[in-house]
């Protein structure tokens, strides 16, 4: 019988720093919440709007393309459930006062596959492995739903975010299918998968 995880899970940042990232002046604590069907998102779609408007400039910075950021988060909140339980997952790093400061989604895309969407941590929340944190949940939450690979779509821009996933045993794969992105940014991007161990 799986064990159920309580919707926040304390932790201290000093646990979650990579050691070489560890500054005790600096160190925050901070909470994982998992959402559900109920919870105000305004927070969320903040923090959507944050990633949208920094991806698409990095996208811009790189191509003739002119995006409008706007319809990338009404999309997104429009859409909000598939993110949410049963079928998905929305977790939120929370700040010592409770403020969303960082979250990332998961979406089922068919019963063995699950894609990872919108990692985001505000910059109150970087350097505290806030990051790395909600990417280890949101794999544990996969595990749970009964998933057993993970993909996602990063921006080839984004080196930060493709490190990171590399060093979480992320690896690139071509194009997958059931992914939402449009064709016109496709060429932008670089596709990674993750087997999840059992």
């Amino acid at each position: 019988m799986r064990q159920l995880k309580p919707d926040h899970l304390l932790l201290n940042s000093a646990q979650c720093h990579n050691e070489q990232d560890q500054d005790p002046e600096t160190t925050l604590d901070f909470t994982i919440q998992r959402l559900k069907k109920g919870n105000d998102l305004s927070e969320i779609a903040k923090l959507v709007r944050a990633f949208i408007f920094d991806d698409l400039k990095g996208l811009e910075a790189l191509s003739a393309l002119r995006l409008e950021p706007e319809s990338f988060v009404t999309d997104t909140m429009s859409h909000i459930d598939r993110y949410l339980p049963p079928d998905g997952c929305l977790l939120a790093a929370n700040d010592r006062s409770g403020e969303h400061k960082g979250c990332v989604f998961l979406r089922t895309l068919s019963p063995d596959v699950g894609e990872i969407k919108r990692l985001y941590v505000h910059p109150d929340l970087r350097g505290t492995g806030a990051g790395s944190k909600l990417m280890h949940q949101i794999a544990d939450e996969a595990r749970q739903l009964g998933l057993r690979t993970l993909v996602l779509d990063v921006g080839k821009y984004a080196t930060a975010a493709q490190a990171l996933y590399r060093k979480l045993g992320y690896r690139e794969i071509s194009v997958y299918p059931g992914g939402e992105t449009d064709p016109a940014i496709t060429p932008h991007l670089t596709f990674m998968q993750l087997d999840l161990a059992p």
